[in-house]
């Protein structure tokens, strides 16, 4: 009997995510389907209730389609991203005088892409979309051990990162009613992985000692090979990386900062699935990634979702009862992240949950097992392993902050400022954000939210080429260390797993 796996066919039509790539541990690829399938797995049996077995959801990656079927996607998600960009581009020497300039941030995540009018630096555009890798794991890692494993994988992951680009850029021509080969130029910053995968190549090395990346960028792109709707004649610029896990988005976001100018000693953490970080100032700059994961953005949460209007966003606990806000005012569809730390932090301070994460249920109403029911109505809730990881991802970003003030030395009092780039990081709370763990203390008052420093800085380079230097010699001077070979990081990371 012929048997096709429920995931991989949906794969091929495209429209989902597989955050864990298959493994059945997320619980994020559920659907309806009905007809000739596998019997549930053990996997499915923890994942989805007893209802939701009875009404025909399943877990994709977990079923075996046998025969005839009929099956019912979600709908595709909506990103509201927050990233506070210019409404006038400032032109000094742009990469082009006439047409349309295109700004990109090519997130792990999420893309957002800007568009404006290289005359006057008006504002005409801004639109953001899930990235379509997504389907072959939630991190970079993911995605490259499918391009090991798969002879066509990186052709195909070209051209899903692809295809998402192409469908900003048409959503832009429809609504403004533009032709592609009106833009002229472009500048497109993302992570090392990301970038290489949009430019169709193999990503492996990066994954395998030394970890020597085939390129760094720092280039303009053949047009022909991006395969992207723009003027034949376009210049699309890709942002410098810094080094394999290090990439162009970060150093984007120096730029943006304005930290590599500065006497003063500064930090900028990104919130991305790869949490990467850099301190320093106009003399040396020291960058990490801390692979944080993808829970800060809803990811590998059972309720949780990006911050699309219904995510419940804020959270307060009240006389044993949890009340919330969503974003927008709409229905509840899930917890994205700023509501994920803001809900823990809240639980920490009534006691709900103990300094190694465990939930302690007497005498609070809304708990039930080891849930904590945010919203009964819409099955919304809390579980014991979302707090785990949860402490995984903020693990993983504090443990990282201590090892670069380690490595140079500093205590965190000795921060001036503290630079927050990436659309989750412009929604938490500095308080709930100290409260969990994720920052020092200290750093309370020194925080400034960039939005998304990436596609600002990206902005930055096409409006004046003359930045394209500063990029280079932000390059120049920024030195990267590898988390995964120090022991100082390693114990720092045990250590922060507690509240």
């Amino acid at each position: 009997m012929h048997r096709s796996n429920l995931m991989e066919l949906i794969r091929r039509e495209g429209g989902m995510s597989f955050p864990c790539n298959g493994k059945g541990t997320c619980g994020k690829c559920k659907v309806r389907v009905t007809g000739e399938l596998s019997a549930p797995t053990k996997r499915e049996k923890h994942c989805l209730s007893g209802r939701e077995l009875k009404n025909g959801v399943r877990l994709a990656c977990q079923t075996e389609v046998l025969g005839n079927y009929e099956l019912t996607l979600p709908g595709r998600e909506r990103i509201e991203v927050h990233t506070l960009l210019p409404q006038k581009l400032k032109l000094k020497e742009p990469l082009s005088a006439k047409g349309i300039g295109m700004a990109a941030d090519i997130g792990t995540t999420t893309l957002t892409a800007a568009f404006y009018r290289m005359k006057t630096g008006e504002k005409l555009y801004e639109v953001s979309r899930p990235n379509s890798q997504r389907a072959f794991g939630s991190d970079v890692i993911s995605r490259i051990s499918h391009c090991m494993e798969q002879a066509d994988g990186v052709p195909v992951l070209q051209k899903a990162i692809r295809e998402d680009v192409n469908a900003m850029i048409g959503a832009f021509c429809e609504t403004c009613r533009r032709r592609p080969e009106k833009i002229t130029a472009g500048v497109f910053a993302g992570n090392t992985t990301m970038l290489h995968l949009l430019c169709g190549i193999d990503p492996s090395p990066i994954a395998v000692y030394p970890y020597k990346p085939t390129t760094l960028f720092g280039d303009f792109a053949d047009i022909d090979n991006l395969g992207i709707h723009v003027s034949p004649d376009a210049k699309i610029y890709l942002t410098d990386c810094i080094s394999a896990f290090v990439g162009g988005d970060i150093a984007a976001g120096i730029l943006s900062s304005g930290m590599y100018k500065s006497a003063k000693t500064c930090m900028l953490i990104d919130f991305g699935t790869n949490g990467e970080m850099a301190i320093g100032s106009k003399d040396e700059l020291l960058c990490c990634a801390t692979a944080a994961g993808p829970a800060f953005e809803g990811a590998n949460i059972a309720c949780g979702c990006a911050a699309v209007p219904g995510a419940v966003n804020r959270v307060k606990l009240r006389s044993g009862r949890v009340l919330f806000d969503t974003i927008g005012g709409k229905k509840p569809s899930g917890i994205c992240g700023s509501g994920l730390m803001s809900l823990i932090a809240a639980m920490l301070e009534l006691g709900m949950i103990d300094e190694t994460g465990r939930l302690e249920t007497e005498g609070f109403i809304q708990i039930e097992g080891d849930r904590l029911l945010i919203d009964r109505k819409n099955n919304i809730y809390l579980s014991a392993q979302d707090i785990r990881q949860l402490q995984l991802a903020k693990a993983a970003i504090a443990a990282g902050i201590d090892t670069l003030l380690y490595e140079k030395k500093l205590m965190p009092e000795e921060i001036d400022k503290v630079y927050i780039a990436g659309s989750f990081g412009a929604s938490i709370s500095k308080k709930a954000a100290c409260r969990i763990g994720l920052f020092p203390p200290q750093f309370r008052d020194k925080i400034e939210f960039l939005g998304n420093a990436s596609l600002n800085g990206a902005l930055m380079l096409l409006g004046d080429r003359r930045k394209l230097l500063r990029l280079k010699g932000i390059k120049a001077v920024a030195r990267d260390m590898n988390l995964a070979e120090s022991d100082y990081f390693s114990g720092r990371y045990l250590d922060h797993m507690s509240f």
